[in-house]
């Protein structure tokens, strides 16, 4: 899977500038984030590849906005000095889940952005992800996050931000080491786990950390382990409602197996078996000849 990183940290949190809010947003409706750094033709490109509606809530996201909640978790090079990502969110159905499409990100898998959504409190969205050009990605959280608020007129706490920030860097450091699907499934283990024990103190963290990484057999160096151990300590003290946080992890879970059960996974599947088999048939020929 492709990794991804501007986007992500722009969809974390951008919320100091006052905007005016939609009373609800209603399914179907649309708020995008445009990069301030865009030329006119970048934001044309960009809005075609949304393919955003005529009535689309615009609004922008500046460098000030990513860094508040980017400085300090990656380097300042990583950051940039200007602000390239690019976010639409479609509402959906109550009870439809977050699902997430990434363009143009190198080091954000669209998974990451899925998992830290949810733990901000966005559950029932259709969320695209682009810039101009390829961008590590961790922006465009921010960016989400504050279409989010303005589109609902519901604020999201600055501790949910930083964490759902620390979450998204968190998940794209080792993905880089144990790959986009495992890292996003751990975390999301993890966070199910903090649901439904609500761990009172940082060694009941630690026992949940340590014995999730015993089910995946993964061993994790002194730094990775000690990241991953202050994200879940953090997230184990937010005020949020875990009981739905734990029914929406379980939903984003099963997204990836219905998929795989849909007519279109099993044809995705076969086409993959048949590569497989062709494969393994070149490989007998060339040893018997």
């Amino acid at each position: 899977m492709k990794k991804k990183l501007v986007a992500a940290l722009t969809l974390a949190g951008v919320l100091l500038m006052p905007v005016s809010a939609w009373a609800d947003a209603a399914v179907g409706d649309q708020i995008v984030t445009i990069g301030t750094n865009l030329n006119d033709q970048q934001r044309q490109e960009v809005l075609k590849y949304f393919g955003a509606k005529d009535n689309a809530q615009i609004i922008s996201v500046d460098i000030s906005e990513e860094r508040q909640y980017l400085s300090g978790k990656v380097p300042d090079a990583q950051i940039g000095n200007s602000t390239n990502s690019c976010a639409m969110i479609t509402y959906t159905k109550a009870g439809s889940g977050i699902e997430v499409f990434t363009n143009n990100i190198n080091y954000v898998s669209a998974d990451a952005y899925g998992s830290a959504l949810l733990t901000a409190g966005v559950n029932d969205a259709q969320v695209k992800v682009t810039a101009p050009f390829e961008v590590s990605g961790t922006g465009a959280l921010t960016g989400i996050m504050k279409a989010y608020e303005v589109s609902t007129g519901k604020p999201i706490s600055e501790d949910v931000k930083q964490a759902a920030t620390n979450e998204l860097v968190t998940n794209a450091e080792l993905s880089n080491q144990i790959g986009d699907e495992k890292a996003n499934a751990l975390i999301n283990d993890i966070k199910e786990r903090v649901a439904k024990e609500q761990p009172k103190d940082a060694e009941s963290v630690k026992k949940i950390v340590d014995d999730v990484l015993k089910d995946y057999n993964i061993t994790l160096t002194d730094e990775q382990y000690q990241q991953l151990l202050d994200m879940i300590d953090q997230l184990s003290k937010l005020d949020i409602d875990w009981n739905q946080l734990a029914q929406n992890l379980q939903h984003f879970a099963g997204q990836a197996s219905d998929y795989l059960k849909s007519e279109e996974g099993q044809k995705t599947m076969g086409q993959l078996q048949s590569l497989i088999n062709q494969f393994f048939d070149w490989l007998r020929s060339v040893f018997s000849n």
